[in-house]
């Protein structure tokens, strides 16, 4: 690998402590600008239990990467099949935000985006908080557009605030 690329990599059952302290990391730094810490708490112990990331890491429907930079773990990325038919949705996407603007996030997107076509997927979609700036240049920058916002209640009085976004992989 050479010098500054990013390598994605299969994640397996054994890597759900890896992802959960690479979640606590980024989401305490990213999230506090527009989230609560009472949501990040409660969004972490939801999305990110170990018993939890195990269970989805093992169970065949989502699709967890890691990525390598310079020999380290810095980021995730978990997958599975859209609502639509050719659609795969990129579920989770994370980086390091030491390493956000070196390009590595958008690396990682695309090499996300070939896989998806190559699989033969005609879109790849995502949800990303309305507030969180940084990631929707970044999505911009790479082709993705908002198609619609969508507000989800997800328990104890939380909602996630998002805009969907599509990549058109045609």
């Amino acid at each position: 690998m050479r010098e500054g690329a990013i390598e994605l990599i299969p994640a397996t059952p054994a890597d759900a402590l890896t992802i959960r302290g690479l979640a606590e990391s980024i989401w305490w730094e990213v999230y506090p600008a527009f989230l609560s810490a009472d949501q990040i708490a409660f969004m972490l112990n939801w999305m990110y239990a170990p018993a939890q990331l195990r269970a989805e890491l093992s169970g065949g429907e989502t699709v967890y990467q890691l990525f390598r930079h310079e020999e380290k773990i810095v980021g995730y990325a978990a997958q599975q099949d859209g609502d639509a038919p050719g659609e795969v949705h990129l579920s989770k996407f994370y980086l390091l935000t030491g390493l956000h603007g070196r390009g590595l996030g958008s690396a990682a997107l695309q090499v996300l985006a070939s896989q998806a076509k190559t699989s033969g997927a005609a879109s790849l979609t995502l949800r990303v908080n309305r507030h969180n700036q940084p990631a929707l240049r970044c999505y911009m920058r790479n082709g993705f557009r908002v198609v619609r916002d969508v507000t989800s209640h997800i328990g104890s009085g939380f909602v996630m605030d998002d805009h969907w976004m599509q990549l058109d992989l045609r």
